[in-house]
């Protein structure tokens, strides 16, 4: 029987400047990835290629279990651009509401944890125009951390985070790396957890 797990295969996407993947191929089990690499290498252009934000040239994403391979599906991949403002007009409630539609395995006990956790519990019924970036940086992490999705893809999780917080999430995602509690893509310019992650993805330059 196959494990489960991520497989990006013969991936090619170009920009006008950039040639950044071409007929690029990785595979990702579960547990942690830590996808690194210098700037301009395409870290977060890998996680939006996978999310399937952006259209890839050729190649295909899948999805492996028992044998099978099979495409991606909206409940399958949590992600969410740090940078975005789709979501701004929603309240925290709100976006949590919209995660428990979307994904099977949501769990609203581990969203309340990290709410408190992440000093969230104030700003729950606020507007997400209405936090600082830190803050919905955290919101963006509870949602993951409460998600339980087959794919998590995390950009940069720990920018603008206090240190309470980033401790926090780094003792999280340990925990989710050792007992492979799903594929987790984490991009990052310094390694995300204390110990070795499940697999390190340098992308080259140039």
């Amino acid at each position: 029987m196959r494990q489960a797990g991520l497989q990006v295969s013969g991936l090619s996407f170009h920009q006008p400047h950039a040639q950044l993947f071409t007929d690029w191929s990785a595979t990702f089990p579960p547990g942690l990835t830590w996808v690194t690499g210098e700037e301009g290498t395409g870290k977060t252009t890998l996680l939006r290629l996978i999310a399937g934000d952006w259209p890839i040239a050729s190649g295909s994403v899948m999805w492996l279990e028992d044998e099978a391979a099979r495409a991606l599906v909206l409940g399958d991949v949590y992600w969410i651009d740090p940078a975005a403002s789709a979501r701004d007009d929603l309240t925290v409630h709100a976006f949590a509401a919209e995660c428990q539609s979307r994904f099977a395995g949501w769990s609203e006990t581990a969203f309340k944890h990290w709410a408190k956790t992440l000093a969230l519990t104030e700003h729950l019924d606020k507007f997400l125009y209405m936090l600082s970036t830190g803050s919905k940086r955290k919101v963006w992490l509870a949602g993951a951390l409460a998600a339980n999705a087959r794919v998590t893809l995390l950009d940069e999780p720990e920018a603008a985070l206090d240190q309470a917080s980033r401790q926090a999430l780094r003792s999280q995602l340990a925990r989710c790396n050792q007992v492979e509690q799903g594929v987790w893509l984490v991009a990052s310019y310094s390694c995300p957890i204390e110990g070795q992650p499940k697999q390190t993805l340098r992308l080259p330059s140039g």
